[in-house]
């Protein structure tokens, strides 16, 4: 993973994704920002921002993640970070990038638990699914 340059780690052209992805960076601060007064407005880790998402879109595990960052953080900022200090963040990043991705349920799985109950007596030869999922509406 390279950091960005240019255009890609301008937070004008961000859109809503990656400014979520820059605040989790900006909390995350390896360099140490806030302790010298800096706040989210900074852009400091915002060439991290797109490589991140390139990486998350190829699947990446977090594990992997973390010893990504700690590699780019080494090579293109100059410090020494440990893969087991920066996996709590790759976690985050890929948590928060699952939830993210998530779609909305499915309305039949949103059923009461009495609908699911009744539903699996009849799949499970206490019925028919027609019988069990009689009172239930889909």
């Amino acid at each position: 993973m390279r950091i960005a340059r240019g255009a890609d780690r301008r937070r004008e052209h961000f859109s809503a994704q990656e400014l979520e992805l820059a605040a989790i960076l900006f909390d995350w601060d390896p360099i140490g920002l806030t302790a010298m007064g800096a706040t989210h407005v900074d852009d400091e880790y915002d060439d991290l921002v797109r490589p991140v998402l390139a990486e998350l879109r190829r699947g990446v595990h977090h594990d992997s993640l973390a010893m990504e960052l700690v590699s780019t953080i080494r090579r293109d900022y100059g410090l020494e970070l440990r893969t087991r200090d920066t996996a709590a963040v790759a976690v985050r990043i890929t948590d928060w990038w699952r939830a993210s991705r998530e779609e909305p349920p499915h309305p039949a799985w949103t059923r009461a638990p009495w609908q699911w109950s009744n539903r699996m007596r009849g799949l499970s030869g206490g019925g028919t699914a027609d019988e069990a999922g009689a009172g239930a509406t889909d």
